[in-house]
């Protein structure tokens, strides 16, 4: 972003243009939704791969599209969320839900109760997530044709690229799945866990 801002002069037209265009047309401009995955050192000296970690970056035009898309969900997110969702709702913290259940087996030893708890881990459902299911949600929840559009182009369009010593593989077309980081995957994670 910071080349955006030094190089605005020079590109601050087109830039804007691109961004205008997808909210016009609902069509990313080509290679603007991919994905460049790379290995990072975990500290100076690394040398397994167990010291490294994998990081991705996406590019600019996206990343503010991205943005006016999650200021303007902001504003409908409370309405989306149930009361009882513990997780990326303002105010609210993941580790909350983790001390509720501990407290609540605690109480129900200290009172020697009988129950039955289950733990459900959602950790990978994201990765196999539907669109159509994504849009069918949308349509459900009042979401209106060109917002569905734009959700739509946004996670159907993405592809990725391994970066080796510093150049792109051939990108590989995503079929299904959000994002984490996108505000998609954290409306999602809020809806699935309703």
């Amino acid at each position: 972003m910071n080349f955006i801002k030094q190089c605005w002069d020079e590109i601050g037209k087109e830039f804007t243009t691109a961004v205008m265009g997808f909210f016009q047309s609902a069509k990313l401009p080509t290679d603007a939704n991919v994905t460049w995955v790379t290995l990072a050192l975990k500290y100076v000296g690394a040398k397994e791969i167990k010291d490294f970690r994998s990081i991705s970056m996406v590019g600019c035009v996206y990343k503010v599209i991205l943005k006016v898309l999650v200021r303007r969900m902001r504003s409908v997110m409370p309405n989306l969320v149930g009361e009882t969702h513990g997780t990326f709702v303002k105010g609210r913290k993941i580790h909350d839900d983790a001390l509720i259940a501990c407290e609540t087996v605690q109480w129900l030893k200290a009172h020697k109760k009988k129950a039955a708890i289950l733990k459900l881990d959602f950790q990978k459902a994201y990765d196999r997530v539907r669109w159509s299911f994504v849009d069918f949600l949308l349509q459900k929840m009042g979401f209106g044709r060109r917002w569905r559009d734009w959700m739509t182009e946004c996670v159907s369009s993405a592809t990725m690229s391994v970066l080796v010593n510093g150049s792109p593989s051939k990108p590989l077309k995503i079929e299904r799945g959000l994002r984490q980081g996108s505000y998609l995957f954290l409306w999602s994670t809020c809806c699935i866990g309703r």
